[in-house]
């Protein structure tokens, strides 16, 4: 055999043999870097600690251990806003519902919960009844900054749906708290109600089913108790009926709710 192809043989053995040990070396890496950094992390190098679970980030950046740990370090030091940003940098790394995606999401939803909402933003000629659940958030909070019966925009508690049922617009921004008091992503909704004016009899009377009158106001709704309608004097019972003939009343004003 000539020595040029000696030499090729030799090269080639040495190309392989590298390659070999170039792979062997990157597939300990991550498990090395992790090692590393779970020992910064025991001795209190939480600055070494972050800076080798970066690394095997970079090494592996399919794999939630590492992103799971940083996570961890940032909302143990109050660093919230950290700790939802490497989970979902984690996440666009992650699509699909792989194992290691999976852990990624559970972890999300529990540091950043999220609203789902029974209604989409959009217009409506009926009512909108807005219903709000949350998975492993503790509480739902929304703040209505726009309503056509509402100036008060402070934030409120979540506790029953709400009903929109006035002609016009209503924004609102909803949220849910996670376990530690952090508001989670809040979701935004915009709704304008335009309800069918003869459908729903505004301002206007109807004759019910049960072959009494009624009146509904500018919401559609049954109008109770004293009303003023084009100069006179009406009683409408709770359920709304006018009322006809005489009646006591242990009352000496009237309203025009």
């Amino acid at each position: 055999m000539k020595k040029q192809q000696i030499a090729g043989v030799v090269f080639a053995a040495v190309l392989v043999l590298g390659g070999a040990a170039f792979a062997g070396y990157q597939s300990t890496r991550y498990p090395r870097t992790i090692q590393a950094a779970n020992q910064a992390v025991q001795a209190g190098q939480e600055a070494e600690a972050v800076s080798l679970y970066e690394k095997a980030v970079n090494v592996s950046p399919r794999k939630a251990e590492a992103y799971l740990a940083l996570a961890d370090i940032y909302e143990k030091n109050s660093q919230h806003a950290d700790a939802v940003s490497v989970l979902k940098k984690a996440a666009e790394a992650m699509p699909g519902k792989s194992g290691e995606a999976a852990k990624i999401q559970e972890k999300l939803e529990e540091l950043n919960p999220t609203v789902t909402a029974s209604q989409e933003s959009g217009t409506y000629q009926d009512p909108v009844e807005l219903k709000l659940e949350s998975k492993s958030g503790k509480e739902i909070r929304y703040e209505l900054s726009e309503a056509p019966d509402s100036t008060d925009s402070a934030p409120q508690s979540y506790t029953e749906p709400r009903t929109f049922r006035r002609n016009g617009i209503y924004r609102i921004k909803c949220y849910a708290m996670n376990q530690s008091g952090e508001a989670g992503e809040p979701t935004e909704l915009n709704f304008t109600i335009q309800l069918d004016p003869e459908k729903y009899h505004m301002n206007n009377w109807y004759q019910g089913k049960d072959g009494g009158w009624y009146y509904n106001n500018d919401a559609g709704e049954p109008v109770i108790c004293w009303r003023l309608i084009d100069n006179n004097w009406y009683y409408f019972a709770d359920n709304g009926r006018m009322k006809t003939g005489w009646m006591a009343s242990i009352t000496t004003s009237m309203t025009t709710a």
